[in-house]
Formats: C-alpha cells, structure tokens, sequence
C-alpha cells in the first residue's frame, strides 16, 4: 500500500473526470468520454509526476496511438451507487505488454497497487485471464479513484481503449474469449493435421509446408492471445518469454513457401523464384535465432514487414497466375490473400498514420486477420484440392493415352492386356467372348505404291469401321504394323462368323481415297472362341488367333479362318 504522495497542484483549466456510476456499468464498455489519459514517451513519469501533468479527456478519436513505446495513463473515478460491495475488473487486449500496472485511491488517501507481470508465474497474476486484468474492490456507497499505466518495451500499434466489467461479466468473458481463441486454433490445427499428413504419405512437399503455415499461424494466435500460457504451458515462464515473432517468422516462411510450389514459381517466373527463396530462407534463419535468444525490439519490425510484404506479394502472383497464365486453382489463393492483405494494410495504416477507423482499434485490425487466416485455409485447402484434382485428371489422361494407340486412337498392347485383366477380375471372362486377330493383306505393297501416309490413312479407315462394328462391351486394339484384334460377344459360332464376315467384307467394298485417289484393300481374319482356348495369359490365346490368321492367309487372303476347339 502505498500513497498517491506530494500533493497534486491544480492546472491551469482542469477537465473535470465524469463519475462511472456501477449500477448503469455495461459489461465490457470503453472509457471514451468517462476518462483522462496522458502519454509519456520517454517513460519519465511516476505516479506523482503523472498525476501533475496535464492531462487530456479520452475520445473515441483518441483510441489508437500508432507504432509506439511510450507510456500511457488513464485516470477516472468508479461510484459504487448500489447497496452492496461490488469488484469491478478493468483489462487490456494486448496479452504481452510489458508492464500493466493499477493504481486506486480510497478515500482516505491510501493508495493499492496492482502489477501484472506478463511473464511471472502464471498462478501469480492477479486474475486467471490471458491478457492483462486487475481487480478493483468498491464497496457500497463508495468511489474509487483509478490511475493504470502501461507500455510496452519495444514498439507496436498501442489504444488506450480499456474495458471495465462486472464480476458477473467477467466471470463469462475468460470462457468467451477461451472458447473463440480456442475454436480458431483448432480449426488451423486441424487443416495442419490433415495437409501434413496427406503431404507425408503423397509425398508433396507443398501439402507439407502449407500444413507448416497452418501450424505456424496456430501458435502464433496461441502466443499472442496469451492461451498458451494460460491453458498448455502455465508454470512454464521461460515459453512464454519465447514470445511468438518465432512462430510468426516461421509462418511467414512457410507461406511464402508454399505459394513458391503451389504457383509454380520457378518454371514461370525464375527471378520471383530466387526472391521467394532468399526470403525463405532469410525468415527461417530469424526464427532460428528468435528461438535461441529471443530480441523482442529487433524481431518485432522485421515481422511488421514481413506479414504486411508477404500477402500483399502473394496475393499479386496468384493474380497473375490467376488471370494472364490460366491457373484456375490460383483464384482461391488470390482471395485469400487478398482478404488477408486488405485486412492488414488497413491495420498497419491506421497504425503508421493513426487513423481511428471508426472504433476499431488495431487489435480489432489483427483479430479480424487471424479469423480471416481460417477462411483463408478453407480457401488455400479448395485451392490445393483442385490441384490435387488436376493431378489426377492428367494422370488419368496420361495412362489412357499410354494404352492407345497414337494413330488409330485404339487401345494398345497394353490397353488390351489391361482390358482382359479387368475382365478376368469382374467374372466376366471367358463368358460368351470371341476373339479375332485382323491383318491387312499386302498392307506393304501400300505403303509402296501410294505412301506412308495413305498407308496411315488406309490403318485409320479400318479403325473407324472396327469402332462402328464394335457394340457396348466390345474392345478393338492395334497390336502394331497392320495387326488389329476384335473381342467380343456373340451367342453362337454363326453369329460370331457372320460379325468378322462383315468386317471383311465392308472393308473390301469401301477403298480408301487418299490425295484423290482410290485405294483397294483386303484383310484376313483368324477367330476363336475364348472358352474353348483356356489359358493363363492373353498371349496364347493370341498366338492360337494368329495361327487361324495365317491359315487364312495361306488359303488365299481376304478371309476368315475359324480356329478348332483346343485339343479337338
């Protein structure tokens, strides 16, 4: 207990300080117009020294004091009008200012001074609550007098908006702000979680850093609200000393990381490439060194910078890609940086230039920018999804197009041994299918006489018709050279015959024209019936079709050969 000391001489045109009636006290309210407040740059000033300044009435207008590291006071005066004592809690958002101190006067003269210490243990503080919160007792019928200073050691975007509660509003208020701090970080840790592991197992190291950046911003909102302290690590002093510009350096990294590889950064734009990746590495080495010996005055700018540079840059490459170089997916990480950027600008404006924006202070500015940080992960997370969706769609068409053919746009070899297998693993097989190899007669006497390119034309003519012959269920392939298979079904050896007949037969009556002229064409055919030619593999049931192709092809060409049942 000590004393508000010498007495105070009055000044020239004093503003009178209008009583704060407790019984009329809304939960949670500002001091605008019910308070003096002073600044003291240079930290000069005691409780007497302040108490004789001249002091100032609080407006909303004078909420925001910019980048700063002066010392703030406010004064007013609490009037207990209700019949019973009441406890009046007054706090500060900013959960790490250096020093928080309050102090009252009784009406006897006597003085209690309460310090929070946002680094003693935390079973120390006056009040089991994250950010600064003192309580002061004003019993019924009396007032109190309230001076509380505060600074912070280094530099940052300072308000002198205090909030006065009730004990019953402040009973609410630690589980309100609890559960909100809570339930973002869950949301951040969860998308980190998921993108990680995926990343691991996919092995995709943009999924990987990108659950980094979730990480990241996770503890950095866990560190800067004060939750940590509170919630995971309460006897632990020396973490919470650690500060959280580590986490913001390694978020920063992270982000800028990952919009490197999601952007494809280094096959479009090489020297942006070589500045994201110098700024990496710049970003991880200060999270290094803010690990191992924390610089609070030091680190603090270079984290202004690099989360004001760091979306804005983003946001103006996912344009880019976005708009001039048709990457769809770089639309959702163009709004979600975007939000972000224009949140923190706005933010770091009213800081630089002092600009109130209304009533929002800049902690209103860097709380609506971590909850934006968790519309920005849904967004960042459709963006990798639609990556991931483009990943497989090319995947896809790359397989498809290794099992056709090239020139005919039928399956290859390998697109018909992967067709069987399918097949064999439905039950499908042998069923009622048949199988027939097809070769052109004399194909290199076309290619002789009319070409390479006729000889083309006269492969993709035959093609077209097996295609149009083909029913639902049934394959065509090009084995290579002029060899074509057909597998189909068919009820009966006449109706399987009669199919291959045709074939032939259209093939023979339609010549190709090619640069204007007529081409004529035959073809030979082998047919089996699969089931009566068991085999483990699709290459002896091959080798017994090409056996009949070359019987009809000793026989005169322009054929088909029906092959006998094995072992018949």
């Amino acid at each position: 207990m000590t004393a508000f000391g010498r007495p105070v001489a009055a000044r020239a045109d004093p503003a009178r300080v209008p009583a704060i009636a407790l019984g009329s006290l809304e939960d949670g309210g500002r001091l605008f117009d019910r308070a003096e407040y002073l600044v003291d740059p240079g930290h000069r000033l005691d409780l007497p020294g302040a108490l004789a300044a001249d002091w100032r009435p609080m407006t909303r207008a004078d909420r925001n004091q910019g980048i700063t590291d002066a010392a703030m006071w406010l004064r007013f005066v609490l009037v207990n009008d209700t019949a019973r004592d009441r406890e009046i809690v007054v706090t500060h958002d900013i959960a790490h200012l250096t020093e928080f101190v309050v102090h009252v006067r009784k009406p006897d003269g006597d003085v209690i001074t309460t310090r929070f210490d946002p680094y003693a243990p935390f079973a120390e503080r006056p009040l089991a609550y994250a950010a600064p919160a003192v309580p002061i007792d004003v019993p019924a019928g009396e007032r109190r007098e309230v001076v509380v200073t505060f600074h912070n050691a280094f530099a940052i975007p300072m308000h002198v908006s205090l909030r006065l509660w009730s004990e019953r509003g402040f009973d609410r208020e630690p589980v309100r702000y609890v559960v909100y701090v809570t339930f973002w970080t869950t949301c951040l840790l969860a998308a980190a979680v998921f993108w990680g592991l995926y990343g691991v197992c996919m092995r995709q190291m943009r999924m990987v850093t990108y659950a980094a950046y979730m990480a990241g911003l996770a503890c950095t909102y866990v560190g800067f609200s004060g939750i940590g302290y509170q919630l995971l690590y309460p006897d632990r002093p020396w973490l919470q000393q650690l500060g959280y510009h580590w986490s913001m350096f390694m978020l920063s990294a992270a982000a800028l990381d990952f919009a490197r590889r999601q952007l494809d950064i280094a096959s479009r734009h090489p020297r942006h490439d070589v500045v994201m990746r110098a700024g990496t590495g710049l970003l991880l080495v200060c999270m290094v060194l803010a690990l191992v010996r924390p610089w609070p005055a030091l680190e603090a700018p270079i984290t202004f910078v690099a989360l004001t540079a760091s979306p804005v840059y983003i946001a103006c490459l996912s344009w880019v890609a976005w708009r001039r170089e048709g990457m769809g997916y770089a639309l959702w990480m163009f709004v979600g940086w975007a939000a972000i950027s224009v949140t923190i600008v706005l933010g770091v404006f009213g800081a630089l230039v002092n600009a109130p924006f209304g009533s929002w202070s800049q902690m209103d500015f860097l709380r609506l920018a971590f909850a934006l940080t968790v519309l920005e992960s849904v967004l960042l997370s459709v963006s990798l999804a639609q990556w991931l969706r483009g990943q497989e769609t090319r995947r896809i068409a790359a397989e498809q197009a290794a099992a056709r053919d090239a020139l005919t746009g039928l399956l290859n070899r390998r697109g018909f041994d992967d067709h069987v297998k399918r097949l064999r693993a439905s039950g499908r097989w042998p069923g009622n299918l048949w199988l027939a190899a097809i070769d052109i007669d004399r194909f290199k006497h076309v290619n002789d006489s009319h070409s390479h390119a006729a000889g083309d034309a006269v492969l993709i003519g035959i093609a077209r018709l097996l295609q149009r012959e083909c029913r639902a269920g049934d394959t065509a392939a090009r084995f290579g050279g002029e060899e074509f298979i057909l597998l189909f079904g068919a009820g009966s050896e006449s109706a399987a015959v009669d199919l291959v007949e045709r074939i032939r037969r259209r093939f023979a009556e339609t010549p190709t024209v090619h640069d204007g002229r007529s081409i004529a064409h035959t073809l030979s055919a082998g047919l089996i019936a699969v089931p009566d030619h068991p085999a483990d593999d699709t290459t002896a049931l091959i080798a017994r079709a090409d056996a009949a192709l070359y019987a009809a092809k000793q026989s005169g060409r322009n054929r088909v050969c029906l092959a006998e049942a094995a072992g018949a």
